[in-house]
């Protein structure tokens, strides 16, 4: 029958808690660059508008280098956004790049030209 009282020496068992933790809906987002991959620039918000990640400083990545990403967010609707600022994408003018994301592997976007 268990004790009331504590005891004497400490257990050397670890304990566990039944208390949830907060979800994690994991974001992996790749990118295969063009030959300007300072130009490429992207970021996940929250619908209203707050900034969740922001993955925009590029300017030492290797032209037709490779990036990969993957962040926790809480729960919540989000929105994906990739900018070019020649505008002219990852595909096809300096290179074929493209980038997909996913979410707890499943493809949500994908592609490569985008201004």
């Amino acid at each position: 029958s268990p004790s009331h009282s504590p005891s004497s020496s400490p257990s050397h068992s670890p304990s566990s808690s039944h208390i949830p933790t907060e979800t994690c809906y994991w974001i992996e987002v790749a990118i295969a660059f063009d030959e300007f991959p300072y130009e490429t620039e992207w970021k996940v918000e929250q619908l209203d508008g707050e900034l969740a990640i922001d993955a925009s400083n590029f300017t030492y990545e290797p032209s037709y280098g490779y990036d990969k990403e993957r962040h926790c967010l809480p729960v919540g609707r989000y929105q994906f956004i990739i900018e070019d600022s020649a505008g002219d994408g990852l595909c096809c003018l300096y290179g074929s790049g493209n980038y997909t994301v996913t979410s707890n592997d499943e493809l949500i976007a994908e592609g490569g030209e985008f201004g």
